[in-house]
């Protein structure tokens, strides 16, 4: 447990001492959310799932919360690749402490940071449009689910910095996966209407899942296949998991035996 915590602390202090976290995670995704929500919610107008009609902008902050969970991670496994390629992550997987604590201890600051995000997002969304959400009971269950969200993309980025070799690698891995994978989704606009090809990529898309699973629970939106969803999302966070602790523990075993004589 103590190792968890320190590794937490070290997060703590390498992240919320930069400047760069008041624009990477409260401004970015305020402005997100302004643009999108606010500015293109004036021209789309209200969207209607089923019978149930809701404004554009609190449709659409689910999609911002769960970009800013995926955005989160991009910066934790960022900074994973980077300790890595300089040689630091090699040296701190030397130390004699659980290996396991070092993915723990960073999952913990990117939940909690996640959990803040939200919070400040659903604040800023309820103030412009209020009287759209659920209930408490269901707020609690929709912070509940961020949290769980937020571990299925750490897990899964955390693996792939772990095994990219050179920062053209990784800086494709971005702009090749990550950019389609939020357009591809129910991230922005419902995908009843769109074409076949476009509704089935989404499907089988974990953003499509976390949005829908998030924006049932924000907004009440009927979904027929919302267990199926949570199934799956669970499922990829499962596998996240493994194929990331499986990864650490490979990189764990070469650096100690470099350093051995």
């Amino acid at each position: 447990m103590n190792d968890i915590f320190a590794n937490l602390y070290r997060e703590y202090k390498t992240r919320v001492t930069s400047s760069r976290i008041i624009t990477e995670n409260i401004v970015n995704p305020l402005v997100i959310l302004f643009i999108f929500g606010v500015a293109l919610g004036e021209a789309v107008g209200d969207i209607k799932i089923g019978q149930v009609r809701v404004p554009y902008l609190s449709f659409f902050l689910s999609g911002a919360i769960n970009i800013s969970i995926i955005t989160n991670a991009m910066v934790a496994s960022t900074r994973l690749f980077l300790d890595k390629y300089v040689g630091l992550f090699d040296e701190i997987l030397t130390y004699p402490i659980k290996r396991e604590s070092i993915l723990i201890g960073k999952l913990l600051f990117n939940s909690i940071l996640s959990l803040v995000q939200g919070i400040i997002m659903l604040t800023f969304t309820y103030l412009m449009k209020p009287g759209y959400f659920s209930k408490p009971e269901q707020i609690i269950l929709f912070f509940l689910a961020l949290i769980i969200i937020s571990w299925g993309w750490f897990f899964i980025l955390m693996f792939l910095a772990l095994k990219v070799k050179t920062q053209d690698e990784f800086n494709s891995m971005y702009y090749l996966v990550m950019t389609p994978l939020m357009f591809i989704s129910s991230v922005y606009y419902p995908l009843e209407k769109t074409p076949f090809i476009i509704k089935a990529i989404s499907s089988i898309n974990p953003l499509t899942w976390a949005t829908d699973i998030s924006r049932f629970f924000l907004l009440g939106l009927p979904d027929r296949h919302l267990t199926s969803k949570i199934i799956l999302y669970l499922f990829f966070v499962i596998i996240s998991y493994i194929l990331a602790r499986r990864s650490l523990n490979v990189k764990a075993i070469r650096a100690s035996s470099a350093k051995s004589p």
